[in-house]
């Protein structure tokens, strides 16, 4: 597959998603997105995962990239943080860019961009924010990955606390979810 076909597929899944339509993604199964799976059309530029599991005030791993030596990378994380204590409900969109690079064994990253005009928030009751870092987002790195962290404060005293995402990446690199 060239690139600008990975370009159209990778197009044509992000609308998919947005129309409600269900998408596979390469790293997993997300909950229903089996279209694109069945098809057998599958880009490396388009990964998700079901569910990452929060816990409040503490910055969590979202995805990590494997990077080889002379590599760059960067991407997109895009997700919604949904917590609920069983009476009340939040849910806070929001999204950020990424990149990194890796010389010599040594991973540099690019630090992460996101902006609060990019987040979408609606709350039954209390108060959902991103903290820290840039919006709540977060990097660190070893000698050969970079790690995507977000850290998320709710009010309530969660039942369930999770970020549903999709990973646009614009290299090849290895992924890993939690």
């Amino acid at each position: 597959m060239n690139r600008t076909h990975r370009l159209l597929v990778s197009l044509a899944a992000l609308l998919l998603v947005a129309i409600g339509i269900n998408v596979a993604t390469a790293g997993g199964s997300i909950t229903g997105y089996d279209l694109i799976a069945t098809a057998q059309v599958q880009t490396p530029e388009i990964h998700g995962s079901a569910e990452v599991p929060l816990v409040d005030e503490t910055p969590t791993v979202i995805a990590t990239f494997t990077l080889a030596d002379g590599e760059a990378a960067g991407g997109i994380l895009t997700g919604t943080v949904h917590c609920t204590d069983d009476t009340d409900t939040q849910s806070l969109t929001t999204e950020v860019h990424w990149s990194a690079v890796r010389k010599a064994s040594t991973v540099t990253a690019g630090g992460v961009k996101s902006s609060s005009t990019l987040e979408s928030k609606a709350v039954s009751g209390g108060t959902l924010v991103t903290a820290g870092g840039t919006n709540g987002w977060t990097t660190t790195t070893t000698s050969s990955s970079i790690s995507i962290l977000l850290d998320a404060n709710t009010s309530l005293t969660p039942t369930s606390f999770h970020f549903h995402f999709l990973s646009i990446n614009n290299h090849d690199s290895e992924v890993t979810f939690p």
